[in-house]
């Protein structure tokens, strides 16, 4: 188990005025569960983070560093965009969704933080299947590719997954490039397009 300070930050982060009153109520009454011992989902989605790896990310949609929401969403995407920064002069991503629960929104709040970092966006209008955006990619001849679908999992699950320049899902140096970045990211402030 992770170091019990470690834990108190990541669940009082969920307190800070970058998310709204509603987030932070939960994210208190949160922390006063988990030093009474819960343990419970709810808490422990709060307790852990969720990592970047095997091509992206995915878990249970909610509230909490550990789900799939706008800002873990948010923070994968600024973590990808400043790794393509560093790589490209003037980067294109191209983002495709699936039609499961809040995969529209999380590919729209992609395409806000990428166009808002200067990078331009290709977003599909309506469900697209991945292996049409690994074709996109490399017709448009993009840098990347964002598809938000957690394929087989369970219906409470989504995925943000990420392609390469080739179309390939991101794997190797080039994910552990992402990684860094995203892990470079020491707050939630992140840069939402509204």
């Amino acid at each position: 188990m992770e170091d019990a300070i470690i834990i108190k930050k990541r669940i009082l982060d969920w307190c800070s005025p970058y998310f709204p009153l509603e987030i932070r109520e939960e994210a208190a009454k949160i922390y006063n569960r988990y030093i009474q011992g819960d343990r419970s989902d709810d808490v422990f989605a709060y307790m852990t983070e969720l990592k970047f790896g095997t091509g992206g990310l995915r878990g249970v949609i909610g509230n909490g560093p550990g789900r799939m929401n706008e800002y873990t969403v948010g923070k994968a995407t600024l973590g990808f965009a400043n790794y393509l920064l560093k790589k490209y002069k003037h980067p294109s991503v191209v983002i495709a969704y699936d039609s499961r629960r809040k995969s529209t929104r999380f590919a729209e709040i992609t395409a806000g933080i990428l166009a808002g970092k200067n990078i331009k966006v290709y977003l599909f209008d309506q469900v697209t299947p991945t292996p049409i955006l690994s074709y996109a990619i490399r017709k448009l001849k993009a840098q990347g590719g964002i598809v938000l679908t957690a394929s087989h999992n369970p219906p409470e699950y989504n995925g943000y997954k990420v392609y390469q320049e080739d179309g390939s899902q991101i794997v190797g140096e080039s994910q552990k490039g992402v990684e860094e970045e995203i892990n470079k990211i020491a707050d939630w402030n992140i840069p939402f397009v509204r």
